[in-house]
């Protein structure tokens, strides 16, 4: 996509099994969409270029700008129990379920222009051209920016979309980050934490979600693919493991009797590693790393390695 270009969308319909286009049904200014994803990228510390943090004052800044946003695309502009920002367009058949389509706005460290950004402003941008060029739809139109997608500093990820699943738990909103608990962050966005069961989506009231989003794997440019649909998510398990050593002089103690945390560590680190490339070409496939590795001592003088 080039800044200034126009892009056109096509109703398709289906016969059989098969697809066919038919007339363009809606064009997208994709100059507009170029340059809001500039403006909500340059919402950051400019210490830390691409980086919003969920529930840093960078991401509230962004919130704000991001309604106004919805509000000049023709759209009603709600932030619901779990602090997710929403803007919806009604449907002419009532009680139909909502089309979603939205992303993130919240970054992790250094994490790019695009990530979650694209996905939320395209959706936006196809809003907004509906809207100038009166196209209506039988279901409820909905762009939704899901809070604290990517991991926060409350240990937690996918808040806003664990609370649309009725995921997110008592437990989940007393984590605290400094002095405050994820329940008092979430109300300070606009959300509402005592009432948080309300954010939960009931069956039928959403119809479809699509989102577009970047290449994050190098997949499609390996294939020299321009476009992918996603048929299965990575399913993410996290470990912390500690490996005990003990704590001896460092110029004296033969290495024959040295039992030092951190030399244990390299050695499930570098099994971890190994296993997954074993792994990775099988289906369903593997991958791993080690995010986190850390030192400390206890009273007992055993040296720890700690990693996650």
């Amino acid at each position: 996509m080039s800044p200034g270009s126009q892009l056109s969308f096509y109703r398709c319909s289906v016969h059989n099994g098969s697809m066919s286009a038919t007339q363009p049904s809606i064009e997208i200014n994709a100059n507009r969409l170029w340059k809001r994803i500039e403006v909500l990228s340059r919402i950051t510390d400019p210490a830390k270029p691409w980086t919003r943090r969920s529930f840093d004052d960078n991401f509230a800044k962004g919130r704000i700008w991001l309604e106004t946003e919805f509000k000049a695309a023709g759209l009603s502009v709600a932030v619901d129990s779990g602090g997710n920002l929403i803007g919806r367009r009604e449907g002419s058949k009532s009680g139909s379920g909502a089309l979603v389509s939205g992303s993130h706005s919240d970054t992790v460290p250094a994490g790019g222009r695009f990530d979650g950004v694209l996905g939320l402003l395209a959706a936006l941008e196809a809003a907004q051209s509906m809207h100038e060029q009166h196209i209506s739809l039988l279901h409820p139109l909905e762009v939704v920016d899901f809070l604290a997608e990517e991991p926060s500093d409350f240990g937690l990820s996918c808040i806003g979309s664990r609370s649309w699943a009725g995921a997110l738990t008592a437990s989940d909103l007393a984590l605290r980050s400094s002095d405050i608990t994820l329940a008092s962050a979430i109300d300070k966005l606009g959300g509402h934490a005592e009432e948080i069961r309300r954010a939960m989506r009931p069956h039928g009231s959403v119809s479809a979600y699509v989102e577009l989003h970047i290449e994050q794997g190098l997949v499609l440019p390996e294939r020299n693919a321009a476009i992918g649909v996603v048929t299965a998510i990575a399913g993410i398990r996290r470990y912390e493991v500690t490996v005990e050593g003990r704590a001896d002089h460092a110029g004296t103690t033969p290495m024959s009797l040295r039992r030092d945390a951190l030399v244990g560590a390299a050695s499930v680190i570098r099994m971890v590693d190994e296993l997954a490339r074993t792994r990775s070409p099988q289906r369903p496939y593997l991958v791993a790393t080690i995010g986190k590795i850390s030192r400390s001592r206890t009273r007992s003088m055993l040296s720890r390695a700690r990693f996650a």
